[in-house]
């Protein structure tokens, strides 16, 4: 891992590979050294293993996605509202406004809405985003924050 941050692409490398000791795991509980039945524990091994697969699988969707190698919806389906940078300045009432960075799940699903017939316009990740701060870019302090310009109020004060 590269600094302060994980890539997407790092998160799903090393989610493949705690899937496989997971499996490597249940394999060798398999055998204990110890005469114990560990079913259950072999059972739940697996079943994270799988967990962690399928969220490892959806990481690396994911950084195609950021990376621009799969198209979007420029909008909701079910609202038909923008997302991104289209986003500012709309307002939606009934989902607590516009959605500037969208989560995991709504980026998968304007991805399985750009494949669909008729579909409508398609974007990427990096056009729909362009303009807005990343994680780890710099940001301005909050108010009162030394370096902000910005000074407490009275009855903001910390003392």
């Amino acid at each position: 891992m590269a600094g302060r941050h994980i890539t997407l692409d790092e998160l799903a490398t090393e989610l493949s590979a705690i899937e496989l000791r997971l499996r490597q795991l249940a394999r060798a509980a398999e055998v204990p050294a110890s005469p114990v039945e560990l079913a259950d524990v072999i059972d739940s091994l697996r079943s994270t293993a799988s967990t962690v697969r399928e969220t490892g699988d959806r990481m690396g969707l994911l950084a195609r996605i950021v990376d621009g190698d799969v198209p979007l919806a420029t909008r909701f389906r079910d609202s038909d509202d923008p997302w991104g940078v289209a986003a500012h300045g709309t307002d939606r009432p009934g989902y607590g406004g516009p959605v500037i960075v969208p989560t995991v799940w709504q980026l998968l699903k304007l991805a399985q809405d750009a494949k669909r017939p008729g579909g409508g316009e398609t974007t990427t990740y990096p056009e729909a985003m362009d303009g807005i701060a990343s994680a780890g870019s710099p940001r301005p302090p909050p108010p009162g924050a030394a370096g902000s310009g910005t000074p407490l109020s009275p009855s903001r004060s910390c003392a």
